[in-house]
């Protein structure tokens, strides 16, 4: 990989931060949303912990993506009501 040590460099930052995830996909739908002034987010599931991997580890992984969705629902019937909360 061409830029492996850079990436390993950035990874190995973000550890000694506790950073608990790394993610750059949705930077682009905040980046336009921000642009086009449009509320946007993003909801993550994280599906395996690379991490605990290598230290040896139980390292359970989860497809049921049935609380997220959930909580993705929840999370936008708030947000409808606080913006009718605040347009009346």
């Amino acid at each position: 990989m061409p830029v492996y040590q850079e990436l390993q460099n950035k990874w190995d930052a973000y550890c000694r931060l506790d950073c608990l995830a790394s993610e750059m996909e949705s930077s682009t739908v905040f980046i336009v949303g921000q642009t086009r002034h449009v509320r946007s987010g993003a909801m993550f599931l994280c599906l395996a912990n690379q991490e605990r991997e290598k230290a040896g580890l139980s390292n359970i992984q989860n497809h049921d993506l049935k609380l997220l969705m959930k909580c993705a629902v929840l999370t936008l019937k708030n947000l409808i009501q606080k913006d009718e909360a605040e347009n009346h």
